[in-house]
């Protein structure tokens, strides 16, 4: 990370090196590890892992896992819909947020298979009364992240549309024609903070080249041959949809509807999805599942560069690849008003475990202690580290004082902020009054 210009006497501008130093070389405190089980752990362990959505006449969590070639586990804790008193199930749908644009690129893969549009093809093609940007922007610069357009959520704000505000596709279209000028060469870096400004373009040009809406495609080419039928593309304001989980946000002890207003959003459920991650890491053959598998090839530049982050690599599904404990893993996450989604597949171990959610809380970890009841063996990796073994510095509370700050990631879009608390230097999200410790080695 970067530190932020608007660092002040108080926060002041810190070197980027000096910044590898401490933050770099330390380790989060706050590990929870996991117990050890057998291959086929009973139901009732598992249960336990989402205790705190058991018993609470409140939204909650549906939970699956696939390992081999079987569906091992799908539970449903919590409410649907709280005020009615429907609780969750298999087949409640939600809105799983980023994951979801996965099936966006798919649809764009599909067609290249049926000969109805190129990866190669230019924007103007399908979208002719868009800019003559001074460089081809093709198709494939906006699979791979690296279209050099502005970001579209960026350029709302700008003008004054928050995201909850009523806008349109078209609308939406609108505002990313306003770039006269691309900010680089498409395809000679990433714009990997831009992919709302792509994925909306991707819808159009599904639209354009199929002759069919999204929603109708996608049900027509994806959902219906994978039987995912509690799966598809749909407007927020569409009150007919049936058994759809209500997005919530905890207020203290009461809940507040999280509404939302978007052009396009995803509804699926935890029976689709395991429809889907079977097809997608299953031994099917399938032409379709062949087109799904490319969903995991990295996205490149034109020299081959990837996409490498501290999340891992990312891939065309927009699934992030790294080392998991030793273990190679994909994972998605997603979060969008009340609704999160977490998922994380083992290739080696064939295993896919993933929580969905819609009482805005972040599920990463019941998701990873889910997966941990079948794998913990296998990691070749611990899942914390005794502070005690390492080679620790001794700093005074003075000297961790230049490290304190504000600091920007432009890679990843992010903020945080280090703080000394008590002689121990903090990194902290901003809204976050509880940090986590950090030690400098």
């Amino acid at each position: 990370m970067r530190p932020s210009a608007r660092s002040n006497a108080s926060n002041p501008i810190i070197s980027i090196n000096q910044l590898r130093f401490v933050v770099l070389s330390t380790l989060l405190l706050t590990v929870m590890p996991a117990k050890s089980q057998s291959s086929v752990p009973k139901d009732i362990s598992i249960d336990s892992i989402f205790g705190q959505w058991q018993n609470k006449q409140a939204p909650g969590v549906v939970a699956g896992l696939i390992y081999g070639d079987s569906i091992r586990y799908t539970k449903a804790f919590g409410y649907a819909d709280v005020d009615n008193g429907k609780k969750n199930n298999a087949k409640t749908r939600f809105q799983i947020g980023y994951p979801s644009r996965q099936f966006v690129v798919l649809g764009i893969l599909i067609l290249e298979s049926q000969g109805k549009l190129s990866l190669g093809d230019p924007l103007r093609k399908y979208l002719p009364d868009f800019p003559q940007y001074q460089h081809r922007l093709n198709i494939s610069h906006l699979v791979n992240h690296s279209s050099g357009l502005n970001d579209l959520r960026m350029l709302r704000r700008i003008i004054g549309i928050e995201d909850n505000d009523l806008h349109t596709q078209e609308d939406d279209l609108n505002v990313i024609r306003t770039q006269k000028q691309l900010n680089f060469i498409p395809g000679t870096n990433f714009s990997y903070m831009t992919s709302k400004t792509e994925i909306t373009l991707m819808l159009e040009i599904i639209k354009k080249a199929s002759g069919q809406s999204l929603a109708s495609f996608a049900t027509d080419y994806i959902f219906s041959p994978l039987q995912m039928e509690n799966s598809c593309f749909s407007k927020e304001d569409n009150n007919i949809l049936e058994n759809k989980a209500i997005s919530y946000q905890n207020q203290g002890d009461s809940l507040k509807l999280q509404k939302l207003r978007l052009t396009h959003v995803f509804y699926t459920s935890a029976e689709d999805l395991n429809r889907w991650y079977t097809a997608l890491t299953g031994k099917a053959q399938t032409s379709l599942s062949q087109i799904m598998r490319k969903l995991d090839k990295p996205v490149t530049l034109k020299n081959g560069a990837t996409f490498d982050s501290w999340w891992g690599q990312l891939t065309l599904g927009r699934s992030f690849y790294h080392k998991e404990r030793g273990l190679p893993a994909y994972w998605q996450f997603g979060r969008v008003g009340g609704y999160a989604s977490n998922v994380f597949r083992f290739p080696e171990q064939q295993l896919t475990s993933f929580v969905l959610g819609n009482n805005n809380e972040y599920n990463g970890m019941p998701a990873m202690l889910h997966a941990n009841q079948y794998i913990e063996n296998q990691y070749t990796e611990p899942s914390s580290i005794d502070p005690k073994l390492l080679k620790i510095r001794s700093l005074s509370a003075k000297a961790l004082k230049k490290y304190e700050g504000h600091y920007w990631d432009a890679k990843r879009g992010i903020a945080r902020k280090l703080q000394v608390e008590r002689d121990t230097l903090f990194y902290k999200r901003l809204d976050q009054e509880e940090g986590a410790p950090l030690i400098p080695l």
